[in-house]
């Protein structure tokens, strides 16, 4: 969970990963490893304290499947592609675990294990109607829920954009629903 902590870090390794560098360290109040972004750390102060480092862990096993930077359970992901979408997936490699085939209708059927479903989300939101994901189910459902969200939001009157619930609002009263920060990230 997010937010502000004062947290005890056995410090690992720094490394930059996607758009930030990353410290990743063992959190003695969580008791498990933990990803901090160096530049959400506000203050930082070095103890006497020492540790003995636990072995296997490196910056390749720590993050070994993960999409970006999310560690979290190892889930498959099938995509369908069509389009442009089709085209630019089979242009590049974007995860090492990768599988990519070219279907007769020239759709592309992409299927990766990754590491939590946040980050590949917001890559398969980015091909728009050209993308439509085959599994898993919750992936899916977050999806459609989003999209009614999104349909609603879109085709009431513009609005004002409430900054403390980030709910679009018409003076005097907000209409819409609030959605889960899972569904955004």
């Amino acid at each position: 969970e997010s937010g502000k902590s004062k947290r005890l870090i056995e410090p690992y390794f720094i490394v930059f990963r996607v758009r930030a560098f990353y410290m990743v360290g063992f959190c003695r109040k969580t008791n498990d490893f933990r990803t901090f972004r160096i530049d959400r750390i506000s203050a930082l102060i070095v103890t006497d304290q020492t540790f003995v480092r636990k072995t296997g862990i490196t910056v390749e096993s720590y993050f070994e499947g993960s999409w970006g930077v999310f560690t979290g359970k190892k889930i498959p992901v099938t995509v369908l592609f069509r389009g442009t979408a089709a085209r630019i997936v089979l242009s590049e490699r974007h995860h090492l675990g990768e599988q990519v085939e070219k279907l007769r209708d020239g759709t592309v059927r992409y299927k990766v294990t990754t590491r939590g479903t946040e980050e590949i989300q917001s890559w398969i939101l980015s091909f728009g109607d050209e993308a439509e994901i085959i599994e898993p189910k919750e992936l899916r459902e977050n999806l459609a829920r989003l999209g009614k969200h999104l349909s609603k939001f879109y085709s009431e009157p513009k609005g004002q954009l409430n900054k403390s619930s980030g709910r679009r609002c018409e003076p005097p009263t907000c209409r819409g629903e609030a959605i889960s920060s899972s569904i955004l990230s």
